[in-house]
């Protein structure tokens, strides 16, 4: 339930969005992602936690999010 519940939640933040996503909708997502992955790390449960990244990463991903580089 709890990672239906996640996913929900996170496409709602993402929907909200603007073409790239913005920083802002970024952390509101890492947010709502954070409170069930750290009640499950209090558990422990490093399996499940990791699914929720996981599943929060690939929908950053289709969202827009672009990853950081370096220009070094």
């Amino acid at each position: 339930m709890a990672k239906v519940a996640v996913i929900v939640a996170v496409a709602a933040v993402l929907a909200e969005r603007e073409t790239p996503l913005r920083a802002r909708y970024l952390v509101l997502a890492l947010v709502v992602l954070a409170v069930p992955t750290a009640l499950i790390m209090l558990q422990p449960d490093l399996g499940t936690a990791l699914v929720f990244v996981a599943i929060a990463m690939g929908m950053m991903l289709m969202a827009g999010a672009r990853a950081a580089t370096s220009s070094c």
